[in-house]
């Protein structure tokens, strides 16, 4: 018993930088608009930081009640202060369902705008779109220095990244905060502030730490260049032969659309190797390859692509393969959408006109119902972009 208690002592003294507490955040679940619902961090920190919250209203988000959140942040808290920043959140209010999120974009997300003194978080199951990004994102804050920040729904087996990491990754960008190394090039992986977030990502710089003391105020800053606070600078156009590599390497950022606008078809039909079931020429050696990889290789070829490479999104968005796959083809529905922007077809949008309906998706016995939904809510959108103006 007395090496037990010499055990709990030891930790407690180590922890008493983040506060020695073995109990989870006290919390109000339905706190009314407004009322404290936890109060997580140091509370004689001298920097108290409003909270809301809001999240979709997919299924798949009911995890993120006020004691999830309230736990991501004072994890966020205290790996804050081991870097010199004293932060408290308070979060305000129940979290709030937003019904018109879907899956988050850049017209979407300025539903929800800044306010100075209070920090806005908006957790969505699915981020398609981000400054000049598309594809797998699992952050986004849609003007550098506003304190409004989305992240999308954690997945443990396929974001590298802890989620405390991404929100703290988020809340810098929210605080004027720049990627210190450039997209692909993950030079400073310990940073928190790197373009490619890591499990050991759990460093801030001096000036980072200095730039924090600002979150939730409205910084005054020009808007952002590209998605979440990508450092200013005109991207290289890059050609065919490193479209494959790029996409394989993209990271939690998905993929910078402007430097790949000129690819044609042939270019972009190199991806779809990635996309097959069967291993190939090509990936015969490697192991399948992750959803956010196959997802930003359908996304990119919607969205780009002309006549032939949208006729393959057709056909993959068609295929009965299984559950597996059906994040990628939501992601893939709606790239098609904002893809007839740039090269409109009327084979697609026939496609998306048909696709609205459930019975489209539910011919064949593999696909669940509740599938079928997903799908035909998608095309529902995504045919919405297709007939808007860019």
């Amino acid at each position: 018993m007395r090496f037990r208690f010499q055990g709990i002592l030891f930790s407690c003294i180590v922890a008493l930088i983040t506060g020695c507490n073995s109990t989870a955040p006290k919390v109000v679940e339905n706190a009314a608009p407004g009322a404290l619902a936890c109060s997580v961090g140091d509370q004689a920190a001298g920097r108290v930081i409003q909270v809301e919250v809001w999240r979709g209203r997919e299924d798949s988000l009911l995890a993120y009640g006020v004691g999830h959140v309230c736990q991501r942040l004072e994890d966020v808290s205290r790996q804050l202060l081991t870097q010199g920043v004293n932060l408290r959140f308070e979060v305000l209010g129940s979290v709030q369902i937003h019904t018109g999120l879907g899956r988050a974009n850049n017209h979407l997300m300025q539903s929800i705008q800044a306010a100075e003194g209070q920090l806005k978080l908006v957790i969505v199951d699915a981020i398609a779109q981000c400054g000049d990004a598309a594809g797998y994102i699992l952050g986004c804050t849609p003007q550098l220095g506003r304190p409004v920040l989305y992240v999308k729904r954690h997945d443990s087996f396929n974001d590298r990244a802890p989620e405390w990491v991404i929100w703290a990754h988020e809340m810098g960008h929210a605080a004027a905060l720049y990627h210190p190394d450039a997209p692909g090039l993950a030079t400073v992986p310990e940073r928190i502030m790197t373009y490619m977030p890591m499990p050991q990502s759990s460093v801030l710089a001096t000036y980072e730490s200095a730039n924090f003391a600002q979150l939730g105020s409205i910084v005054n800053m020009p808007r952002m260049h590209a998605a979440t606070g990508m450092l200013p600078f005109s991207a290289a156009r890059i050609n065919a032969e490193q479209l494959l590599p790029l996409v394989q390497d993209a990271g939690p950022h998905g993929v910078s659309l402007g430097q790949l606008a000129h690819l044609d078809d042939a270019a972009l039909l190199s991806l779809v190797p990635l996309l097959e079931p069967e291993p190939t020429a090509v990936n015969a050696a490697a192991t399948r390859p992750s959803l956010p990889v196959q997802t930003n290789a359908l996304v990119l070829l919607g969205e780009l692509g002309q006549g032939e490479a949208q006729a393959y999104v057709r056909q993959y968005l068609r295929r009965q393969i299984g559950p597996d796959t059906l994040n990628i083809r939501l992601y893939g529905l709606q790239a098609l959408g904002r893809g007839q922007q740039r090269h409109s077809t009327e084979e697609s949008l026939t496609f998306l006109a048909q696709a609205i309906e459930e019975s489209f998706w539910c011919a064949g016995a593999q696909q669940s119902a509740q599938d079928c939904t997903a799908l035909a809510e998608a095309a529902r959108d995504a045919l919405r972009d297709a007939q808007s103006k860019p």
